[in-house]
């Protein structure tokens, strides 16, 4: 397993490991992670392929990445370069605003394993028993949206990468609850945060799995083709 046996331990758990890491880098690679979990989400086009429990196109474009990433060892990089890393110098801002509204305390998690083909790193612990996601968006009038959200019903209608993204971090972490958090500095007091809370849907963990579970047979399937 090689460094696999220092983040997983003898009962075949998960345990924490630190965001930016080397580790952190190196066990992303080939697994589905929770910030794309939408992606394996996304039904087939056709009634036919629905009805056969098939994987969508938008979920076999992700198992080809994975597949990719685990025959040659590397994390597929994101194009998106600049609004990642606005994202990343706002992020602990909007999480020290976040702490301020709402009187929580935050500490820090890293990559949650679950399983050996799939995880998730959620933003933050929320007073010890729920979990924290941060979005902090680069162009300007994204906030728009976000404040247009009132409920996870919302957040799952409008945004359902975010939804799904926060469910999956539930099911990984066994959580209370998440704590959605959309922040912009450049807006007004009152609008600078949107905080919708996320409830874990039992229903919703199931299609999680299962949607993982054909993931994962497909992937091991192409590879396993490719010999």
């Amino acid at each position: 397993m090689g460094f696999l046996d220092d983040i997983i331990d003898e009962t075949g758990a998960y345990k924490h490991v630190e965001q930016g890491s080397d580790a952190w880098d190196k066990i992303r690679v080939g697994r589905f992670t929770s910030s794309e979990m939408w992606r394996l989400l996304t039904p087939p086009k056709t009634k036919e392929a629905k009805e056969a429990g098939r994987l969508s196109e938008t979920a076999l474009s992700y198992v080809n990445v994975k597949v990719a990433e685990t025959l040659t060892g590397q994390q597929k990089v994101s194009s998106y370069a600049y609004p990642i890393v606005f994202g990343k110098e706002q992020e602990p801002i909007a999480i020290e605003a976040f702490c301020q509204k709402t009187g929580f305390s935050w500490e820090s998690i890293g990559f949650v394993a679950f399983g050996e083909h799939s995880g998730g790193s959620p933003d933050g612990i929320i007073n010890g028993t729920d979990i924290l996601e941060v979005k902090c968006p680069w162009a300007i009038e994204t906030q728009l949206d976000y404040l247009m959200l009132t409920d996870q019903w919302d957040l799952l209608r409008l945004k359902p990468e975010y939804y799904w993204q926060i469910m999956s971090n539930l099911l990984f972490t066994q959580k209370e609850k998440g704590h959605f958090c959309a922040f912009d500095d450049r807006y007004p007091t009152d609008k600078k945060i949107v905080h919708i809370e996320v409830k874990p849907i039992s229903e919703d963990f199931d299609k999680i799995i299962t949607a993982i579970e054909k993931a994962v047979a497909a992937k091991l399937k192409l590879i396993q083709l490719l010999g």
